[in-house]
C-alpha cells in the first residue's frame, strides 16, 4: 500500500520468489533479492529477512520493484534519467557517470542508470525529504513520471508537540 498505484501491478512482473534458508545465489552470493527483468521475476534470499531494520526490507522492496518500472520508462524518459547524472555507456555494462553530487547513496552511484533509479526510488519513497535535498532534479523526474504522486513524511503522533504563547 506504500506504492502508486502503477507499481501494484507490473505487467513485466510475474514471479516473486525465496530461496530456502541458507541458500544464496550461486552468481551474486552477497545479494539479498535480485530482480531478474528478462525471466520477469524478483528472487529473495534468506537475509533480506533477517535484517534487524524494517526500513531497509521496505527499500529493498522497492528497489526491486523499480528495476521492473525502469523497464517501462519510454526511451526519452531514459535518456533524460541518464542526463541526470551525466551517465554515459562505455562498453556493455559498463558505465560512467560524469557527477558525483546527486546520488541517494553510494551504492545508486556504483553501477549504472537502472540500479540509480531503483536505488533514489526506494528513497522517493521512504525518505522523500532526503531525495529532495541530495538529487532534487531527480525528485522532480519521479514526481513527474508518477503523475505527481508524492510522498511526506509522516511524524510519530507521540514526537507532535504545541507551541503555546508563540507571539505573547
Amino acid at each position: 500500500e506504500d506504492f502508486p498505484a502503477g507499481f501494484r501491478q507490473l505487467p513485466n512482473l510475474k514471479w516473486l520468489t525465496r530461496r530456502k534458508n541458507g541458500l544464496v545465489n550461486p552468481y551474486y552470493p552477497q545479494a539479498p533479492a535480485i530482480a531478474w527483468v528478462t525471466s520477469e521475476e524478483i528472487e529473495f534470499m534468506e537475509h533480506a529477512f533477517t535484517t534487524s531494520s524494517l526500513d531497509y526490507l521496505h527499500r529493498l522492496i522497492a528497489h526491486e520493484l523499480s528495476h521492473f518500472v525502469y523497464r517501462l520508462l519510454d526511451v526519452d524518459d531514459v535518456h533524460t534519467w541518464e542526463g541526470l547524472s551525466e551517465w554515459e555507456e562505455l562498453g556493455e555494462d559498463n558505465w560512467s557517470h560524469g557527477t558525483f553530487t546527486n546520488f541517494v547513496s553510494d551504492y545508486a552511484a556504483s553501477i549504472n542508470p537502472d540500479e540509480d533509479f531503483a536505488e533514489t526510488v526506494s528513497f522517493y519513497i521512504y525518505d522523500p525529504d532526503w531525495v529532495r535535498t541530495i538529487a532534487p532534479g531527480k525528485y522532480a523526474f519521479l514526481r513527474d513520471i508518477l503523475d505527481g504522486y508524492e510522498f511526506v513524511l509522516l511524524v510519530d503522533g507521540d514526537l507532535v508537540f504545541s507551541v503555546f504563547n508563540l507571539y505573547p
